[in-house]
């Protein structure tokens, strides 16, 4: 289980969006289960060897974990390992969701399982194909350079 409170400054079960600094959230709980329902779902039709997941806006860390505690070897939830890879303008976010996840569990940065870099989430991460794509941002049209980076079957979930 991935608890809230390393990832939210304040209230961190209070069902609504929490202020995480410069201007940015932490999405309420239910949105996040939400997101974590509909890519679980996913993932476990998905013919895939391993599973290749990028979180776009990466933010306090906490979505990243809870999908890098599925795919976390030896024993994945979702009974095949895999790599989570979280974006973020923000460099103090990117700090930030380092230092909580290592509160946390510090294997799934330390083992490569979550791997949280600064970048324009907008442009995907070039050569890979995710199984799964969560962006926390709201888009004004479909972002077509994640279209690209989505496997088939693959599922993207934007606000």
């Amino acid at each position: 289980s991935v608890d809230r409170q390393y990832f939210c400054p304040s209230t961190p079960y209070d069902d609504s969006p929490q202020s995480i600094g410069l201007g940015q959230t932490i999405s309420a709980p239910h949105m996040h289960a939400h997101a974590l329902e509909e890519i679980f779902q996913s993932l476990q039709k998905s013919s895939s060897a391993s599973f290749e997941i990028l979180d776009v806006g990466v933010g306090s860390g906490y979505l990243a974990a809870c999908l890098g505690q599925w795919v976390h070897p030896p024993n994945p939830i979702l009974g095949k390992s895999g790599k989570v890879y979280g974006i973020d303008v923000w460099p103090k976010l990117i700090e930030n969701s380092k230092k909580n996840i290592n509160q946390l569990n510090p294997s799934l940065l330390r083992d490569g399982t979550v791997q949280i870099s600064l970048g324009d989430g907008w442009k995907g991460i070039e050569g890979h194909q995710f199984d799964a794509i969560h962006v926390g941002a709201a888009a004004s049209q479909l972002p077509q350079n994640l279209m690209m980076q989505l496997k088939v079957g693959g599922v993207m979930l934007i606000p």
